[in-house]
């Protein structure tokens, strides 16, 4: 599993193997307030689509919302059908759990 850290998430793999509380805690931090950010931002999008859904322009990021969900879709298909990529998903939660952990 650190092999995988080390080549996906480098930032990580450096504070978890020096055993830098204050680093893991600073990555989680960054890492929850990224994604609280594109969750954020991804709603405002939404908002300004379901807005005017006949735009020409909105038009086109619906049907680019559309292809990303059937990606998803294919993606969460392939979890169920090949355990090894369960298996590295799960390694990536249990990590994200434990710098959560360390925050409290």
């Amino acid at each position: 599993m650190l092999i995988v850290l080390r080549e996906n998430i480098p930032e990580l793999y450096d504070a978890v193997a020096s055993r830098n509380e204050s680093a893991i805690k600073k990555f989680a931090m960054k890492y929850f307030l990224q994604n609280h950010k594109q969750q954020f931002e991804f709603k405002q999008e939404l908002a300004r689509i379901e807005a005017d859904p006949f735009n020409p322009e909105n038009q086109k990021k619906i049907s680019e919302q559309i292809k990303l969900k059937n990606v998803q879709a294919n993606f969460e298909l392939a979890m169920e059908e090949l355990p090894e990529v369960t298996k590295f998903r799960l390694s990536v939660a249990s990590l994200m759990n434990l710098m959560f952990s360390l925050l409290s």
